[in-house]
C-alpha cells in the first residue's frame, strides 16, 4: 500500500510494477550488482534466485559485491575469530581467494572502479588490495575500528563508520579528509549516486552533507527506528526503512513531500534503489522470505539538476568561437557581461520548458492588497504568489479571480526544486486591461548567483585557441592520408576540446582540459577505410589509424604542455561492434595481454570481460573490447611521454543493434585533470 502526505498531494506516487522473489529464508546482509541482489542468512550466501552460493565457517557479518559483477566478499565472525573470503559470483562455492585469519578483518568495501578492495583490521588499519592478485597496494590508519565502509561512485571517498562518527577517507591521498561527529550511534551511511552528497543515519534522523566541504545541507527527521536508507539516482528523493514494516520516501528539498509504503509481511531492514541494465530504476528491499522490487511512478524529477546540466551544455556551446569569427567579433559577443546576461536568458528558457503549462492547472485566488505600493497579491495554489501593480481605483474590477488570464508565462526554479512564476502578463477579461508581473532580474538561484559550475572566460578563450591548432593538425593529417589513398572524403574525423569545471577529492575547484577524437565513415566505404567484420587491430582500419596519428602528432607538438609528470590523466577509449554474429572463434594471439574478468563499461554500466589467447574472441562484446584494447596498446607504444603521468584508463564498449561497417568504430577522449589554471 502506498500513501502520500503533505501539501503536494497532487503529485500522486504509485507502484507501477511490483516484483516479488520468494526465498527459502529471510534476506539479511544485502548488496547488489545492477538489478540482482545477493544476500546472506546466517552462514550462507544466496543469489536472487534463492540458490546457495557459498557457506562461511561462521555467521556472515558483511557481504559486498564487486561493482564490476565479477566476485563478492564474505566477512564472517564467531566473535572470537574473523574470516574474509572472495568468491566467484557466477560459480557456486568457487572460492577465489582466502585472506589470512591473522589479518583480523573487521570491515570491507570495494572501490567504485572495482580494482581495489579495502580491508580494515582490528587495529583500525585500512589496507588496499588489488582485485586481481590481492597484493597490498597501500595502507592508512583510521584511528578506530569501523563497523562498515562505503565508497563513493566517483572514487574520491570512502566513508568509514565508527560508533559516534564517520571518517571520510580521501582515496587518492589515502588520508582522512574529515571526521563527521554524530549525536547517537551511526546506523547507516550512503552516498548519492553522483557522489555530491552523503547521508548519515543516527538515531531517528538522517543528516545530509555535501561532499564539497562536508557542510550540513539538510536533515530528514522523524524516521523512527530507521535501519537503512538510499538516495534515488535522480538525487531528489530518499527512501528509508522504518519500524520493521514501513518504507518512507522523502523529498530531500521539500519536507512536506513525503509518503510511505507499508509492507504487511514485515522484517524490512534494508532498502536500496537499483537499476537494471537498461537503467530502469527500482526500489528494492527485503521482507519475510522474499526480495521485493517496485517501480515508483510519480516521483518528480530533479529540476535543478536538469537545469544545471542543460545550462552548462548551452553555455559551453555559446562560448565556442565561430569558424569565421574574428578576435574582435568574438570578444564583443563573449565577455563577462554578455556571458552573465546570456546565462540568465538560457536559465529562464530552460526552466520554462521544464515547467510546461503549470499555470493552466493552477487555481488563482485574490490575496492581500498593499495600499502603499498599490500591489495586489494573486495566490496560486501550487506555486508562490505573484504581485501585480493595480491602481486602487481599479480594485473593484477584481471581484472575480476567474476573470484573470495568464499569458506569456515564464518560470523559475526555487531552492526547494519547485517552480515559481517569474514573468507573466495578467489579463482581466472583465475589463480587457493587462497587468505585468516581472521578476526576471530579481530571481536568484544558487547556480546563477555563483560561477562555481562554470569556467572562466579566459580559460574558454584559451581552449578556443587550442581547438584552432587542433583543427589545423587534423587537416594536415587527413590531407596526407588522402594523398596516400588511405582514406577518402567519405571518412570524417572529428576533434573537439573543452574545459570542464570540477572539484577534486580535497574540495578544491579545478579545471579539467578535455580533448576528444572520433570519426565516421560512409556506410558503403566502411569495409575499405575502416574495420572489416571481425577485425580489431589498428593497422586494419585506415580511419582509426589516421585518427590516432592526429593524437600522436598533437601531443608530440603543441599539446605536449599538458603532459605533466605526476598529473592525473583519464584516458577513455571506446570500441564498438555491429550486430553481425560471430560464427565460431576469432583467433587472438595475446598481443594486447590476457584479460580475465577485466573491468569495462557497457552502456554506462560497469561490467567485466574475459579474453585470452586460449579462448579467442567469440562475442561482439569481446570484439569491441579488443578494438578498444588495440587503441590502448597503440597509445602506450607511440605516446611514451604519458607514462610519467598518473594515467587512469577507462575502456568502454558499444554493441549496436544494427549491422554494417558504420557501427564498427573507435573513440578516444583525454581528460587532463587540473590542467588549466
Amino acid at each position: 500500500m502506498l500513501t502520500c502526505a503533505g501539501s503536494h498531494a497532487q503529485n500522486v506516487v504509485e507502484v507501477s510494477k511490483n516484483l516479488n522473489y520468494r526465498q527459502s529464508v529471510t534476506p539479511q546482509k544485502m548488496d547488489n550488482y545492477l538489478f540482482s541482489t545477493y544476500y546472506s542468512n546466517g552462514k550462507t550466501a544466496y543469489n536472487l534466485k534463492g540458490f546457495e552460493l557459498a557457506t562461511a565457517s561462521s555467521k556472515v557479518v558483511s557481504l559486498k559485491v564487486n561493482p564490476a559483477g565479477a566476485s563478492y566478499a564474505l566477512l564472517s565472525s564467531n566473535d572470537d575469530s574473523w574470516s574474509l573470503n572472495i568468491y566467484d559470483i557466477n560459480v557456486q562455492r568457487k572460492r577465489l581467494y582466502t585472506f589470512d585469519k591473522e589479518l583480523n578483518a573487521r570491515a570491507v568495501c570495494y572501490s567504485a572502479d572495482s580494482r581495489l578492495l579495502l580491508v580494515a583490521d582490528a587495529d583500525g588499519l585500512v589496507r588496499y588490495y588489488d582485485t586481481q592478485g590481492y597484493t597490498v597496494m597501500g595502507e592508512m590508519a583510521l584511528g578506530f575500528v569501523p563497523s562498515d565502509m562505503v565508497s563513493s561512485s566517483n572514487g574520491y571517498f570512502v566513508a568509514a563508520i565508527g560508533n559516534n562518527e564517520v571518517a571520510i577517507i580521501n582515496q587518492e591521498q589515502k588520508t582522512i579528509r574529515t571526521r563527521i561527529p554524530a549525536t547517537d550511534a551511526v546506523k547507516a551511511v550512503a552516498f548519492s549516486s553522483d557522489a555530491s552528497s552523503i547521508g548519515i543515519l543516527s538515531g531517528n534522523t538522517i543528516s545530509i552533507y555535501n561532499t564539497f566541504d562536508f557542510k550540513l545541507e539538510t536533515t530528514i527527521a522523524d524516521v523512527d527506528d530507521a535501519t537503512s536508507f538510499s538516495f534515488h539516482p535522480d538525487g531528489k528523493y530518499m527512501c528509508v526503512a522504518c519500524r520493521d514494516n514501513t518504507i518512507v520516501f522523502c523529498n530531500i528539498y521539500d519536507p512536506s513531500d513525503r509518503g510511505t509504503i507499508v509492507e504487511p509481511r514485515g522484517k524490512v531492514s534494508t532498502v536500496k534503489f537499483v537499476s537494471d541494465a537498461k537503467h530502469q530504476v527500482y526500489l528494492s528491499y527485503n521482507t519475510d522470505k522474499a526480495l521485493c522490487y517496485k517501480i515508483l511512478k510519480g516521483l518528480k524529477p530533479n529540476y535543478t539538476r536538469l537545469m544545471r546540466d542543460e545550462l552548462n551544455a548551452r553555455m559551453m556551446e555559446w562560448c565556442k568561437r565561430g569558424a569565421d569569427e574574428t578576435d574582435e567579433q568574438y570578444n564583443e559577443r563573449v565577455n563577462e557581461e554578455t556571458k552573465k546576461r546570456q546565462k540568465r536568458v538560457f536559465a529562464n528558457e530552460i526552466s520554462t520548458s521544464l515547467a510546461g503549462d503549470i499555470i493552466s492547472h493552477t487555481t488563482v485566488s485574490l490575496g492581500r492588497y498593499n495600499t502603499v505600493n498599490q500591489s495586489l497579491e494573486l495566490k496560486l495554489d501550487n506555486m508562490q504568489s505573484v504581485y501585480i501593480d493595480v491602481p486602487q481605483n481599479e480594485l473593484p474590477d477584481f471581484a472575480d479571480a476567474g476573470n484573470l488570464e495568464f499569458c506569456d508565462v515564464q518560470y523559475g526554479i526555487t531552492k526547494n526544486d519547485s517552480f515559481e512564476v517569474i514573468f507573466a502578463k495578467v489579463r482581466n477579461k472583465a475589463t480587457g486591461k493587462e497587468y505585468v508581473f516581472d521578476n526576471l532580474e530579481q530571481q536568484s538561484l544558487d547556480f546563477l548567483a555563483t560561477d562555481d559550475n562554470f569556467v572562466s572566460l579566459e580559460l574558454i578563450q584559451q581552449a578556443n585557441r587550442e581547438d584552432i591548432v587542433l583543427q589545423r593538425i587534423k587537416k594536415d593529417v587527413v590531407e596526407e592520408a588522402k594523398n596516400k589513398q588511405l582514406i577518402s572524403d567519405h571518412t570524417n574525423i572529428n576533434v573537439n576540446t573543452r574545459v570542464v569545471s570540477d572539484v577534486n577529492a580535497a574540495g578544491e575547484r579545478i579545471n579539467n582540459y578535455c580533448v576528444e577524437f572520433d570519426y565516421s565513415v560512409s556506410a558503403q566505404y566502411s569495409a575499405r577505410e575502416d574495420f572489416a567484420p571481425g577485425k580489431y587491430r589498428i593497422e586494419e582500419s585506415n580511419a582509426a589509424k589516421s585518427t590516432l596519428d592526429i593524437i600522436t602528432k598533437a601531443f608530440s607538438g603543441d599539446f605536449a604542455q599538458y603532459i605533466v609528470p605526476g598529473k592525473k590523466l583519464v584516458v577513455s577509449i571506446t570500441g564498438s561492434a555491429d550486430a553481425i554474429p560471430i560464427v565460431g572463434t576469432i583467433a587472438y594471439d595475446g598481443r594486447y595481454g590476457e584479460f580475465t574478468k577485466e573491468p569495462y563499461w557497457l552502456d554506462a554500466n560497469l561490467s567485466n570481460i574475459t579474453v585470452t589467447k586460449a579462448s579467442g574472441i567469440r562475442t561482439n562484446e569481446q570484439l569491441a573490447f579488443m578494438r578498444a584494447q588495440a587503441v590502448g596498446a597503440y597509445l602506450k607504444a607511440n605516446m611514451t611521454s604519458l607514462s610519467a603521468m598518473q594515467v587512469e584508463p577507462r575502456y568502454n564498449i558499444v554493441v549496436a543493434d544494427g549491422k554494417g561497417g558504420e557501427y564498427r568504430r573507435i573513440k578516444v577522449s583525454f581528460v587532463f585533470v587540473d590542467a588549466m589554471r
